[in-house]
């Protein structure tokens, strides 16, 4: 699990940048889909937002990029 500002950092972007990078995953989950979850869980704790895969779908994107 990675929080929102760590998460940032480890791709090099403004956490804004990420936000705006996961909302458009939404859009496009939700329009090409139908789905309105993203593939992935998120949590708010206090004043900040962790983000997860679940093992499953971790694979699935591990195998789409060749890792």
């Amino acid at each position: 699990m990675f929080t929102l500002e760590a998460l940032a950092a480890r791709l090099g972007r403004s956490s804004a940048g990420v936000t705006g990078t996961l909302s458009m995953l939404s859009q496009v989950t939700h329009s090409v889909h139908g789905r309105r979850n993203r593939p992935l869980h998120w949590r708010e704790q206090g004043n900040e937002y962790s983000y997860a895969l679940d093992e499953a779908v971790a694979l699935s994107w591990r195998s789409l990029r060749g890792l």
